[in-house]
């Protein structure tokens, strides 16, 4: 298992989004291809269209689990697991 941690910038972050009071934070799990689970987070989706839409990251996915959570620090985790 790895796990890789980025730091976002809040205020970049916020400054560009809508959901300000409701936060930002979610959980995603990609387990080979497929969504698994995906909270109501308008983020998430965005991100899943945007991981789906490039060729070599989705062939990539295609044969992991994965999940990525962004919690209300900011903090962007990458799981991944062969």
């Amino acid at each position: 298992m790895n796990v890789q941690r980025l730091i976002l910038d809040e205020i970049l972050f916020t400054a560009v989004g809508e959901r300000a009071k409701s936060g930002h934070s979610f959980r995603l799990e990609i387990y080979n291809g497929e969504v698994a689970k995906n909270s109501n987070s308008q983020v998430a989706r965005d991100l899943v269209s945007s991981l789906f839409a490039d060729h070599f990251l989705f062939d990539w996915i295609g044969n992991k689990h994965i999940i990525i959570r962004l919690n209300r620090k900011f903090e962007l985790l990458i799981e991944v697991q062969h």
